[in-house]
């Protein structure tokens, strides 16, 4: 058997070549490291896989040589690598179009295909085909004398609360953060840092901690409508005395970028068929680079994913119930994969009902068990919260930073670093629900004056739909005010002018006029992704 690389060296790949062994990566390796990684076809899983989780940067890495290869991502995923195997011969690449290009990949994996239609992203290593698979965050990939395949997982985010009181636990929180922060600007070098300032806690974070530790060449925006969101964005860069920029966005301009040729590359580039693409602030990347405003060799560094990590998704309702034990009988785990199901898996009204929910219940089910693999025991918010990571946030939610990417910029994710998912998944349930720990260390250290500033205020614009979302509201109350309906409503009248990010001009208003069966814009964007692949309607 042979393994071939189909990955070029661009948007960040690089490759190196020694005594015929071939490193394809993405990351900033060191000359060490990179030392070590060339040894690897000489040494046994156990040294491969413990050498592997002591890279504790954001990294992908491909290791070619005769009779074997090795496949890895960091453990977040940060870069995903996907893989298959036609006629004997092994290939790998980290995009899907050229994978394509075989007839022989083509067939689809239904299972994978609607759990994409219900919540945008695959589930376990699979894709929407059959024969390509995708590494999961946090897993190694070892083909020896390129026929037995083994896959490790070298890494598992898997909560598993100490008990320190919370003192303890926001002293410590506010010296790993700070420790987190001094990493990253060290990694730049002197570069402009780039920050989405938005009137949040995650990228105030990294803001004002940049300020805090002394870092200048710092350089804030917003974008969207002028709001409460934009306002306060301006407020906290003055206060910190970092340049700062408004990028509105125009709907004619918005809907000729998502027709045109710049687009449909990007759209390929970031492909790799487990996900649909994140498109929210793409547009806003272009132009500010077109604008000339920030540096060519900028670090984008934005608040990706505060909100989950310190405990924004905790399910309400797994922390209400008295039991809290550990997942031991059947109904404690099919209580929490019916959570799960209803948080992620509804994009579509039509789609979530009983034969589907059987479906993804079970792939779910397969990914739980794979948890249980090194561990006896794991409570029900655990488990939900490590489906959470290893699907949606390592899948969707991080592959945001392609866009980034696609216009030729580095990046950074301070708050994915390993020292914060070992410090988070030891902090108590009770001190994540909320948020309360994260939230109370933030306004208790105010780093940099900033902290008093109003966070996240309810906001609607554009101001014409104001009054017309009054008198429909009013018309709902007259009739029973029921919620489910207003829900449906306000997202097929009013949500198409009101996004902030534009992404809604992807589709014409008919799209939601018409759709009241639909989410949010994520839905029709699943339904176009699919589309796209020329897969057939079997769902929609």
């Amino acid at each position: 058997m042979n393994c071939n690389v189909l990955i070029t060296e661009e948007y960040q790949w690089r490759k190196i070549s020694r005594n015929k062994i071939d490193i394809f990566f993405k990351g900033c390796l060191d000359h060490t490291c990179i030392d070590v990684l060339f040894s690897l076809p000489f040494k046994d899983d156990v040294f491969i896989q413990q050498y592997i989780n002591t890279i504790n940067i954001n990294f992908a890495i491909v290791i070619s040589a005769e009779n074997f290869c090795i496949m890895v991502v960091d453990k977040i995923r940060s870069t995903p690598i996907i893989y298959t195997n036609i006629n004997d011969i092994w290939y790998v690449d980290c995009k899907s179009s050229r994978l394509l290009n075989f007839t022989e990949v083509r067939k689809v994996n239904k299972h994978s295909v609607l759990s994409v239609a219900m919540s945008g992203y695959t589930i376990g290593d699979n894709t929407i085909y059959e024969s390509i698979k995708s590494l999961m965050a946090g897993q190694l990939v070892i083909l020896r004398n390129l026929c037995s395949i083994k896959k490790i997982q070298y890494y598992q985010y898997i909560p598993k609360p100490c008990d320190y009181n919370k003192e303890h636990f926001e002293h410590e929180l506010e010296q790993v953060t700070l420790n987190i922060l001094k990493k990253t600007i060290d990694s730049l070098g002197g570069k402009q840092a780039v920050i989405p300032l938005s009137a949040g806690n995650d990228s105030r974070l990294i803001a004002s901690g940049f300020k805090y530790l002394g870092y200048e060449n710092v350089k804030c925006y917003s974008y969207g409508f002028k709001d409460f969101e934009s306002d306060t964005s301006k407020i906290i860069a003055d206060k910190l005395g970092y340049e700062w920029k408004l990028v509105k966005l125009n709907i004619k301009e918005e809907k000729k970028f998502y027709k045109s040729k710049e687009f449909e590359e990007y759209l390929d580039f970031s492909d790799v068929s487990v996900s649909i693409p994140v498109v929210r602030w793409l547009s806003t990347v272009r132009i500010l680079k077109e604008s000339g405003w920030i540096d060519e060799d900028a670090v984008f560094i934005n608040g990706n994913s505060g909100d989950f990590i310190s405990g924004g998704h905790i399910n309400s309702k797994i922390y209400k119930e008295e039991n809290q034990g550990m997942l031991t009988n059947e109904a404690s785990i099919e209580r929490m994969l019916n959570y799960f199901l209803e948080k992620h898996y509804n994009l579509w009204g039509r789609l979530y009902n009983k034969q589907s929910k059987v479906v993804i219940k079970d792939l779910l089910f397969c990914e739980y068990k794979k948890l249980l693999k090194n561990n006896s025991e794991i409570s029900i918010e655990s488990a939900y919260e490590s489906l959470e990571y290893f699907h949606r946030q390592s899948k969707y939610v991080v592959s945001a930073q392609r866009i980034y990417e696609y216009y030729g910029y580095e990046w950074r994710l301070p708050l994915w670093d390993v020292d914060y998912l070992e410090f988070w998944s030891k902090v108590p349930l009770n001190l994540k629900y909320k948020q309360d720990l994260y939230k109370d260390m933030l306004f208790n250290a105010n780093w940099s004056g900033v902290w008093r500033i109003p966070i996240n205020k309810s906001n609607i614009r554009p101001k014409w739909v104001i009054p017309l979302r009054k008198i429909a509201k009013a018309i709902f109350l007259i009739f029973g005010n029921n919620k489910i309906y207003w829900h449906k409503f306000e997202i097929s009248i009013f949500k198409y002018w009101m996004d902030n990010g534009r992404v809604t001009m992807l589709f014409p208003y008919s799209e939601f006029f018409f759709n009241h069966d639909i989410r949010g814009v994520q839905a029709l964007i699943s339904k176009k992704y699919l589309k796209n692949k020329k897969i057939k309607n079997i769902f929609f």
